[in-house]
């Protein structure tokens, strides 16, 4: 089954959840480990030597055909069931009346060996297609790891052409297990089972969108999710629930769980096992995007440099004061929060680039004059005080120093020196341009001072 883009990035963010957790295969008894080193041995073996009938199989050959021993077994059980036909139906040219029990007993011969030739005919060619099925699968390495070592090593033994082939009674095809020393008839023989990339292309998706979505698996939330997992498993089925359990999805050698929990019988031991361990895995993989959903959202931050909140703020917000300066500009104030500090004016005009009719029709010249105009640090507002009255006064008193402090004054030498930032205004303008990057707000200022 092919895996899609979406699902092999899944595979990915789920495998590092699941190393930053920290899973590993259980610790399980030396006798135990033992005989998991024997089974594992017994596969590596049976592998190989598929792997090598495969490997000298010439590209012209019919993969499906039978062994020249395999077609002795069947060219000497036909010859017989044909010879057993012949002499009942010569026998039975003989007696002319149909109702005679000789008769009828004949026929019955005749019939059961007709049905039995067509058994067999029927069975070689699920024999065959089987063969073909099974090497395809294991050369695609689809085979999966949880089957059982001495029933891999039968079927292998069959396919591979290694199998001495028997006709039983009725035509069934069986094979000779070497592990019970009989003839196993072919109906009889478990198949081994495929991978279940289904069901774990299913996880995938779900460890997909936990990352994407970037919050923790708590909860309603991780109830849901635990629900349909284990609806999955329950269709999945045993031998679904042992690939899961035993094949490389996520790391060499599954889970790492107790061979014994792949017994007839403990089925449900077996699932609540490998439920919890993938749920660990998604649980993981939905903390690891919100993780790195946080260390995204901390960089885009940096990269606007700091931004003013209503925790770190030092003023409340702008609010229009009711005057305008003598162009028509609203004029706004920030009150500080601390009644010791000092309110910020903002001029709209500096900040949208607005002029008044009079400015685009006429030219004026500024001359520098000498004043005896207040200090605006010298106010301090009053939380007691009338806002409007406190407002009125502060821009009075500042109107002509706020218009000359924006001005370029000249060093000794006579060349004109840049203008100190006043930091009131930057902070003004970063207050009504909340998203504005820093490049973009020592242009307003400049603009600002210009005007």
């Amino acid at each position: 089954m092919a895996i899609d883009k979406v699902l092999v990035e899944g595979a990915g963010k789920v495998a590092r959840s699941r190393m930053s957790r920290g899973i590993r295969p259980v610790s399980l008894g030396n006798s135990i480990q033992a005989q998991r080193q024997e089974a594992q041995a017994k596969k590596d073996t049976i592998n190989n030597k598929v792997a090598s009938y495969i490997d000298n199989l010439s590209s012209d050959v019919d993969i499906t055909n039978l062994s020249v021993p395999q077609q002795s077994a069947i060219t000497n059980y036909l010859m017989e069931e044909r010879n057993k036909y012949a002499q009942a139906a010569s026998e039975i040219a003989t007696i002319e009346d149909p109702s005679d029990p000789r008769y009828m007993e004949l026929m019955t011969q005749m019939n059961a060996t007709k049905s039995a030739i067509s058994n067999l005919a029927n069975q070689v060619n699920q024999f065959k297609s089987d063969k073909a099925d099974y090497l395809k699968d294991f050369d695609n390495g689809l085979i999966s790891s949880g089957n059982n070592a001495n029933d891999l090593g039968f079927i292998s033994g069959i396919y591979t052409d290694e199998g001495e082939m028997g006709i039983g009674p009725g035509g069934a095809l069986s094979f000779y297990n070497q592990s019970s020393d009989e003839f196993t008839p072919y109906s009889n023989v478990k198949k081994p089972f495929l991978k279940d990339s289904g069901t774990f292309d299913s996880i995938l998706t779900s460890a997909s969108n936990l990352y994407t979505t970037g919050v923790p698996l708590t909860g309603a939330r991780e109830m849901l999710v635990k629900r349909q997992l284990s609806s999955a498993l329950t269709q999945a089925g045993r031998d679904g629930l042992i690939s899961l359990a035993t094949d490389d999805f996520l790391s060499e050698g599954g889970l790492g769980l107790d061979e014994s929990l792949f017994e007839p019988g403990r089925e449900r031991e077996l699932k609540e096992q490998v439920l919890n361990s993938y749920m660990n895995i998604l649980s993981d993989t939905a903390l690891q995007g919100q993780k790195d959903k946080d260390a995204i959202a901390r960089r885009k931050t940096n990269q606007r440099g700091p931004q003013q909140t209503s925790e770190t703020s030092t003023h409340y917000s702008p609010e229009f004061s009711g005057n305008y300066d003598d162009n028509g500009n609203k004029l706004y104030v920030r009150m500080p929060k601390d009644p010791s500090g000092k309110p910020i004016v903002i001029n709209m005009g500096d900040i949208t680039g607005q002029t008044s009719p009079a400015e685009e029709t006429t030219t004026t010249t500024t001359t520098t004059e000498s004043s005896t105009t207040q200090d605006p640090s010298e106010f301090k507002f009053d939380k007691t005080d009338s806002f409007t009255s406190n407002v009125n006064e502060f821009l009075n008193a500042t109107k002509d120093s706020y218009t000359d402090s924006s001005q370029t004054t000249e060093n000794n030498s006579g060349t004109a020196s840049a203008p100190k930032i006043d930091d009131d205004l930057m902070n003004a303008l970063k207050a009504v341009n909340p998203k504005a990057t820093p490049q973009e707000l020592v242009k307003m200022y400049e603009d600002a001072i210009k005007k």
